[in-house]
């Protein structure tokens, strides 16, 4: 087999993610996959590669391709902002917003990316403070009360 590209669409919630890497030529059955990058519709997306999902991180792998590939496994990111209900009431102190991934803290009125969607979750992931509960859309403004 000799050299191509090779693209994928995977859905995710918040639109597409196109995946593109290069099958390089080797004995019948086997190629060296490289994952060359990853293309985010809406472009307002960050996808970071974590693994393979049988394990391996190596961007770069042998892959039989007779076999199943194994699944990429990535992790989405969505810039979000936070804000207060009314524009002359903008906190200046950072808040805090806890989940499952993890705590972060945003500064309102300064974008900031945040993890929004893992390989294998189900839905973006929610982050909550005070009572509130928000989901990472693209270009989201939080409105913290």
């Amino acid at each position: 087999m000799g050299a191509g590209a090779v693209t994928a669409d995977v859905p995710v919630p918040s639109g597409t993610l196109r995946v593109e890497a290069v099958l390089v030529g080797s004995p019948p059955g086997a190629s060296l996959v490289v994952v060359l990058g990853y293309f985010a519709t809406p472009a307002v997306q960050q996808v970071k590669f974590v693994r393979w999902a049988d394990g391996l991180d190596a961007v770069i792998r042998q892959v039989d391709t007779t076999k199943p590939v194994p699944v990429l496994n990535v992790e989405v990111f969505h810039r979000v902002e936070v804000a207060a209900p009314n524009e002359a009431a903008v906190p200046s102190e950072p808040v805090t917003f806890d989940s499952d991934a993890g705590n972060v803290t945003l500064t309102p009125g300064q974008p900031t990316w945040i993890l929004a969607l893992r390989s294998g979750a189900r839905g973006l992931i929610q982050y909550s403070t005070s009572g509130q509960t928000f989901a990472p859309t693209p270009e989201a403004l939080w409105t913290v009360i």
